[in-house]
């Protein structure tokens, strides 16, 4: 059998096919290309847009930072110089006891105790004596009859004795009733308007019996004690009869 050379292979390029579709991609580039510049050449001469953007208000942000520590004292540590020495004395407990001033005890006071025999209180005035320059009256204020047993009034300028207004009159005057002296050397009187209409007795009397006119003061007396002292100028004076 004989051996036959081989067919010439066929070019790519030859290929109708190929060819075609070579063109056919060429022609789309171009077209492609063609759409393209138009839209490229109006964007061009668009108007621009200017696009405003509204800032963002700034918020205030309070940033606490954190306070520093106080600053740690730093101790002042004294020179030698600085420092000084005080001596300390120890005293033993027999000399503490000498140092000790001896203090006195206090003194509390004690619960008022009343005395056993208190003073007496004055006793209202029952006798009230009136006297002007002619006349001397004695007055009974009491609601019971009234003793003046032992009664003398003195004075450096004369005297009387409650007993010469008679017996049983002097040692028992009626309550609200009056004794009287009077000058004999003048007339009449009018009694004091709270002895009027109850003198009890009147004695006409001369100068041996004016104790309160010739002195400043007199004295009324009790059994030798002196129960009141009154002044002559005042007129009348409050007494209290035992």
């Amino acid at each position: 059998m004989s051996e036959q050379p081989p067919a010439p292979g066929s070019s790519a390029l030859s290929n109708p096919q190929v060819i075609a579709a070579i063109v056919g991609g060429i022609v789309t580039v171009i077209v492609a290309v063609v759409g393209i510049v138009p839209a490229i050449i109006a964007n061009q001469n668009a108007t621009p847009v200017v696009v405003t953007a509204t800032p963002i208000p700034a918020t205030t942000v309070a940033v606490v930072l954190p306070t520093s520590p106080p600053p740690t004292a730093v101790p002042v540590v004294p020179t030698e110089a600085q420092v000084q020495l005080t001596a300390i004395l120890f005293v033993s407990p027999t000399d503490a006891q000498a140092a000790t001033p001896d203090l006195p005890s206090p003194v509390f006071p004690s619960a008022t105790v009343p005395p056993e025999n208190p003073p007496t209180q004055a006793a209202a005035p029952n006798v009230l004596l009136m006297y002007d320059d002619v006349s001397f009256t004695l007055l009974n204020q009491t609601a019971r009859p009234l003793s003046l047993e032992g009664v003398v009034f003195r004075s450096p300028g004369g005297e009387w004795e409650a007993r010469k207004w008679g017996p049983s009159i002097y040692n028992s005057l009626p309550a609200g009733k009056c004794l009287r002296l009077r000058d004999a050397a003048v007339g009449q009187r009018q009694p004091p308007a709270s002895c009027v209409n109850r003198i009890y007795a009147l004695q006409e009397v001369g100068s041996p019996a004016f104790f309160w006119k010739v002195s400043d003061r007199f004295d009324v007396v009790r059994n030798g004690e002196v129960i009141a002292s009154c002044a002559a100028a005042d007129g009348q004076c409050s007494v209290y009869v035992p």
